[in-house]
């Protein structure tokens, strides 16, 4: 009698063995950069042959734009969505300040292996463009009916990027506390610049 195979099971099966492989290449990168990571390191970190790797990930850069790509859906950037109901300006500049302040916590791990090996790392070209792409758009519908202008778009970028942070980090503020300081300083400038306009 011919042996019978359940798809869902083998599917489910897949599906473990290639999380396997993205938890240990996450693992690797966290320890020694992407660039250091093999195939082979991977494989042994899964228990899976190198051959398993491969046939999930084509690549090296394959497997590291996978992980990528599963960092950043887990890291939650905020979307447009944190403005709902929001009218003011200054309202719209605290909760993204308090939401891109949040994601930077929650990522600083991941960002100290980008900041180690950025250049050279397509997977980290991709995520970076991807980042300041949906950065852009959040500080541009925080600023509404500032968004057009672009030394504000500056100003705030400048004021809520990761540089701030983690130079206010570094001087022992929380990521609530960074939040409230830049609302602070922001909020007198951001409503003489709504005045005028």
């Amino acid at each position: 009698m011919p042996r019978q195979y359940t798809l869902g099971k083998r599917a489910g099966q897949k599906e473990r063995t290639r999380q396997r492989i993205l938890d240990a290449a996450a693992a690797l990168y966290q320890e020694q950069g992407v660039s250091a990571t093999t195939i082979p390191a991977v494989a042994r970190r899964a228990d899976v042959a190198p051959g398993t790797v491969l046939n999930h990930f084509a690549s090296a850069d394959a497997l590291a734009m996978a992980v990528v790509d599963g960092i950043l859906g887990s890291l939650e950037l905020p979307s447009d969505e944190i403005f709902a109901g929001l009218d003011l300006v200054t309202t719209r500049v605290a909760r993204l300040a308090d939401e891109l302040f949040a994601f930077y916590a929650r990522s600083e791990s991941w960002y100290l292996v980008y900041a180690r090996e950025r250049q050279g790392i397509p997977a980290w070209a991709d995520a970076e463009a991807s980042f300041n792409t949906a950065y852009d758009g959040l500080i541009r519908s925080a600023l509404r009916p500032l968004g057009d202008d672009e030394s504000s778009v500056a100003v705030l970028s400048m004021m809520l990027g990761g540089g701030t942070y983690s130079t206010l980090r570094a001087r022992g503020l929380s990521a609530s506390a960074i939040a409230e300081l830049i609302v602070e300083v922001l909020a007198p400038w951001l409503e003489r610049k709504v005045a005028v306009r």
